[in-house]
């Protein structure tokens, strides 16, 4: 969806480049959104992926945790695209390293001192939050004509390449979130 992108800055057609990126946000919210909406409606059937007399202290918690973490990870991806189709990819990069360098040592600390998963998955939603409202940030700084809520239609034929590649992409997801449940034996 990001190449979408490419020849409006070109171009420096910033009107479209604003509507693109609010469809794209409410693309992305939406998947964000069903994704926690499913993660938790999944998080009612989690006792049958676990076995009987298995005890895991948290785990539905644990589960909800995980699930907020995937879905907040779609919030903001606008901002990201933007970068990164303006061939400015490296701010985005060195905000997702530096967030997550953080969150990993923190992560790390609190893994050997307190040997608590829950707070681990914790981190991870806040370093996810953290990554995803400094980009949101940068962007307002760096591109301040955007108005990032622009009531201009788009191109019929972009629209209906994102309505595609929005479902492929939730599909792709989907499809890795169930892979990754946690099946324990």
């Amino acid at each position: 969806m990001t190449f979408s992108l490419y020849r409006p800055l070109a171009n420096r057609d910033m009107g479209l480049v604003d509507a693109l990126l609010t469809c794209y946000r409410r693309l992305y919210g939406g998947i964000g959104f069903t994704i926690l909406l499913l993660g938790l409606l999944l998080a009612a059937g989690l006792p049958f992926f676990v076995k009987p007399g298995l005890t895991i202290p948290h785990i539905q918690f644990m589960f909800y945790l995980y699930v907020i973490g995937t879905a907040l990870s779609y919030f903001f991806s606008y901002a990201r695209s933007l970068f990164i189709a303006d061939q400015r990819a490296y701010v985005n990069n060195i905000n997702q390293v530096g967030c997550r360098f953080i969150q990993n040592i923190v992560q790390i600390v609190v893994l050997v001192v307190w040997q608590n998963y829950v707070a681990f998955l914790m981190l991870h939603i806040g370093g996810t939050l953290l990554a995803n409202l400094l980009i949101n940030w940068r962007a307002k700084q760096q591109y301040p004509m955007l108005t990032w809520r622009s009531s201009q239609r788009i191109p019929e034929t972009i629209k209906q390449n994102y309505e595609r590649t929005s479902l492929e992409i939730f599909q792709r997801r989907l499809v890795l979130l169930s892979l990754t449940v946690p099946i324990i034996y």
